[in-house]
């Protein structure tokens, strides 16, 4: 059995130790970090993911934001909530209704 942290923002972290874990059901590997995974979310135009590039660590995601209504950082129960309302912004109507 394999232990995990939940982070705050719903993603989860495995301990380092071994191999890491091939697919999580409901979460996304992060690309910098094989031992962290991030909730699947319903495509938005709105989202969008701070990427932070350094000399000691790898690329890798760490936030969500919703420039639809300004959030610095979302949940993924805000993201879901508001797809499932009708209210995120489809992928290919993006641009033109964030710009509007």
């Amino acid at each position: 059995m394999r232990h995990f942290i939940s982070l705050p923002n719903g993603s989860i972290q495995f301990i380092k130790r071994g191999i890491p874990p091939d697919e999580i059901p409901g979460f996304e590997v992060d690309p910098g970090d094989s031992y962290l995974f991030h909730p699947v979310l319903p495509p938005c135009a709105a989202r969008t993911y701070v990427t932070i590039e350094g000399d000691c660590c790898p690329i890798s995601r760490h936030m969500r934001h919703c420039t639809k209504y300004g959030f610095y950082q979302m949940t993924p129960l805000q993201c879901k909530t508001c797809y499932a309302e009708g209210k995120s912004i489809p992928i290919e109507l993006g641009i033109e209704k964030l710009v509007s």
